[in-house]
């Protein structure tokens, strides 16, 4: 798997190996939007931008935004593994918060969650 950082500016610094430089005149938002076009579903974008996320997502590539990759970088908080040993409620003399015509399981995600979650787990 190939990383590359896509930066602004032409003959910046020497990041060589995996940074891409943006030619003169071409902005980096350009050069993302084509590599995603040339990739398609076999590459990710990292990005914050609203323009370049939906043209990414829609030429098929995983798309992240810049917070989530962060946090995902930086691992699971201190506050998960206090949660992780939670006691579980056992529920009895609750009354469903769901209402009667609903049907299927109430614990299972939403389909879309559950696709990224995939993506997630292949990125």
């Amino acid at each position: 798997m190939a990383l590359h950082l896509i930066v602004d500016g032409y003959n910046l610094l020497a990041l060589t190996g995996w940074s891409i430089f943006s030619r003169r005149g071409e902005k980096a938002d350009q050069v993302i939007q084509r590599l995603a076009a040339e990739f398609g579903s076999a590459c990710a974008v990292v990005s914050s931008d609203r323009e370049i996320i939906n043209v990414a997502a829609a030429q098929g590539a995983f798309v992240m935004k810049a917070q989530e990759f962060i946090g995902k970088l930086q691992g699971p908080s201190s506050v998960a593994p206090a949660v992780l040993h939670k006691e579980l409620d056992t529920g009895e003399g609750l009354r469903p918060k769901r209402g009667p015509e609903k049907r299927g399981n109430p614990r299972k995600l939403p389909k879309a969650l559950r696709q990224r979650n995939r993506q997630l787990k292949r990125f």
